[in-house]
């Protein structure tokens, strides 16, 4: 099967959208924790830059984004990296999953309505 040739300009504006939206997940996440999670998240992130080269391939010809979509994506990656060990039940620091964002599929989680018992007549 040969992939259809993707317009390297709209690609690269696809994979800024992404990064953009990553990042705010990531930032709800992180903003919820404690500083030390938030260190244990920053030390990841350090480690990740070292291995992060910030190009992407668009058929085939390589592509280098700006640092701050390459920053959005490890942010979101460490992020990702301590929910997926919070759903093997290992706590690291005191990390908090989101409570907006599912953490398996990412899809936003929906306010439930509060159903508290209502009072009855009586009383």
């Amino acid at each position: 099967m040969v992939q259809k040739a993707t317009n390297p300009t709209r690609a690269l504006e696809e994979f800024k959208r992404i990064a953009e939206r990553r990042h705010k997940m990531a930032m709800d996440i992180y903003n919820a924790q404690d500083n030390l999670t938030k260190e244990v998240i920053d030390r990841i992130c350090d480690r990740l830059v070292v291995a992060s080269t910030g190009v992407v391939s668009i058929n085939g010809r390589p592509y280098k984004l700006e640092n701050k979509y390459t920053d959005f994506n490890i942010l979101f990656l460490a992020c990702e990296i301590l929910s997926d060990l919070a759903m093997l039940d290992i706590q690291i620091a005191n990390f908090k999953p989101s409570n907006v964002y599912c953490a398996s599929c990412k899809k936003k989680i929906l306010k439930v309505p509060d159903y508290r018992k209502k009072k009855s007549r009586r009383g």
